[in-house]
């Protein structure tokens, strides 16, 4: 995956009691598919506003945030973009819980192989 910032304005005020954070972020995301061998945009160029208000001594913490978008955040899913990202959620979800298969030992893996067709 390749996330681009093109553009990031940061803003932060107040004391340890209140902090006010702005933040101004523009970005964009592709994913490499190897399906297709290409570069796809998952997310379309985005330009957005965080806005945040932090109270770090009241008990409990206080914490507001919020988003704003003069635009909307267009996210591209082609078939071939579904099965990439379904396939690495469920090996993530196999890596997590620790239900991935693991090769035996006495059986390397190797991705290539070589063929003499002389």
């Amino acid at each position: 995956a390749a996330l681009t910032v093109d553009s990031l304005s940061l803003m932060c005020s107040g004391k340890l009691e209140h902090i006010v954070l702005n933040c101004d972020l523009g970005c964009v995301m592709n994913l490499y598919n190897p399906s297709i061998i290409a570069w796809e945009p998952l997310l379309e160029p985005w330009r957005f506003i965080l806005e945040g208000d932090f109270h770090l001594l009241s008990q409990p913490h206080l914490c507001d945030v919020r988003v704003h978008a003069d635009a909307p955040c267009n996210v591209n899913l082609s078939v071939s973009m579904c099965e990439l990202l379904s396939s690495s959620l469920l090996t993530l979800i196999e890596d997590v819980t620790g239900k991935a298969k693991v090769a035996p030992e006495s059986e390397p893996f190797s991705p290539f192989s070589i063929v003499n067709e002389t």
